[in-house]
């Protein structure tokens, strides 16, 4: 069963710690942020030239940090 769709295996979830407790998961050089009362995409970044394979929320829930890593 699959609830949130994601291209490839996810590397990352997150969960925002304030309402409406949006869930942001990282797949591949992808990272979605879903809303979790429809179970639908609401945002979707997709610019990254590296596979991304952190996300995580402030503690506020006003920012959303993705992460990837740049070899020199």
């Amino acid at each position: 069963l699959a609830i949130f769709q994601e291209p490839g295996n996810m590397t990352s979830t997150s969960f925002s710690p304030v309402e409406p407790y949006y869930v942001a998961s990282t797949s591949s050089v992808r990272l979605s942020v879903f809303d979790t009362l429809i179970c639908e995409p609401i945002s979707v970044y997709s610019r990254f030239k590296e596979a991304v394979f952190g996300a995580m929320f402030r503690n506020d829930g006003k920012l959303l940090v993705g992460a990837v890593r740049l070899e020199p």
